[in-house]
């Protein structure tokens, strides 16, 4: 089943049975075949609450995917060209929150767990069958 995800942080026995602590669990016991060892974990949102002073949150996640090796990272979050130009346009981008001081935030723990390389990259969806680079 896929995992669910209940708000709040989760503790002991409750841990693994939410969100991408389950996700971790489950691929640990099923993991991806070799075929996707060098494949990039691309990861869509459209909010982003308060993500911390460090890339710390980001290792945890990226580890539940990816195991404890570091894979190519691709964060995409929708452009203000795609709020307005999309079917509900600019009332629609109400629902997407996310402070500047966020997205600073954001982009500097991209810049930690990249190292200063092209491994995590925020890009935009190019609409097609594709992800460009920002």
């Amino acid at each position: 089943s896929v995992p669910g995800r209940s708000a709040g942080r989760h503790k002991a026995n409750d841990l693994e049975k939410w969100g991408h602590m389950r996700v971790r669990a489950l691929l640990a016991k099923h993991p991806l075949p070799p075929k996707f060892d060098d494949a990039p974990l691309v990861m869509q949102f459209s909010s982003l609450s308060s993500v911390g002073t460090d890339d710390k949150w980001l290792r945890e996640l990226v580890a539940s995917f990816c195991g404890d090796g570091r894979c190519p990272l691709r964060i995409v979050f929708p452009t203000e060209d795609q709020v307005r130009d999309s079917l509900e346009g600019w009332p629609a981008g109400a629902s997407i929150p996310c402070t500047d001081e966020n997205a600073c935030k954001l982009s500097n723990a991209i810049r930690q767990y990249g190292g200063g390389t092209a491994l995590a990259q925020m890009c935009k969806w190019d609409g097609g069958d594709g992800v460009v680079g920002g």
